[in-house]
């Protein structure tokens, strides 16, 4: 796992509470020793972009995924047979930077990079 802007890092151990919720994470700081260690970890595709508790505050995220199933919908009979029940995903509670929010909305675009 890369922790942005950071090093790298491995998890060690999970702490949860006695109803099961994540309370601490600790982890390992790997800091490649060679040229090739560093492009090894670079490969990690997992990147964890942390933000403070105080700067933290609760949103809704809604993640949209293509909604048909198929590349070309005007090729079947009927498009609604390749509509994807599943394309949108709504999670609550998640965390975000509030210096980031210039107003109650704000539109982010996913990328793979």
């Amino acid at each position: 796992m890369g922790l942005r802007y950071t090093d790298f890092i491995k998890c060690k151990e999970v702490i949860k509470d006695t109803k099961g919720e994540i309370k601490e994470i600790r982890v390992e700081r790997i800091t490649p020793k060679t040229p090739e260690e560093l492009e090894e970890m670079k490969k990690i595709k997992g990147r964890i972009h942390w933000i403070s508790e105080k700067d933290a505050i609760n949103c809704e995220a809604r993640l949209y995924e293509p909604l048909f199933t198929v590349d070309n919908p005007n090729e079947v009979e009927d498009f609604l047979d390749v509509v994807d029940r599943d394309s949108l995903k709504v999670l609550n509670n998640i965390k975000f930077n509030k210096k980031l929010l210039p107003s109650n909305s704000l539109k982010m675009i996913r990328s793979n990079t």
